[in-house]
């Protein structure tokens, strides 16, 4: 991240997730082109739900294994990112049907991640 000048914390928000889960968002993608929405919303919620359930955890007890602190102690920027995201997924399924617009403040949140993430000082 330094020789390129790109912030860690943009790298980790943005650029891991989207090339970390290419083949479910590939295979997500897939599904829904042949409105399979409920197999192509699963795969995508699935996903998250592991990462968020499985792998950060997993990291923490990795950290203790190879004596690097790491703690599940989040900034206020990064629980409101999670918030955000969360409260905004559970309002686009509560409605049972998905439309342009759903897909369109989804990108947006994405978006205002990524941009808030490369500007914040570290």
């Amino acid at each position: 991240s330094k020789t390129f000048g790109v912030p860690t914390k943009f790298i980790g928000a943005t650029l891991l997730p989207i090339l970390g889960n290419t083949a479910e968002h590939i295979a997500s993608v897939w599904h829904a082109e042949r409105d399979e929405i409920d197999v192509a919303l699963s795969i995508a919620i699935g996903s998250a739900t592991q990462i968020a359930l499985f792998v950060v955890p997993l990291s923490v007890l990795w950290g203790w294994v190879i004596d690097r602190p790491m703690s599940l102690n989040f900034t206020r920027y990064d629980s409101a990112v999670m918030l955000l995201g969360t409260f905004l997924v559970a309002q686009m399924l509560q409605h049972g049907v998905s439309v342009w617009l759903h897909g369109a403040m989804l990108m947006n949140v994405y978006l205002m991640i990524a941009v808030i993430s490369y500007f914040e000082p570290n």
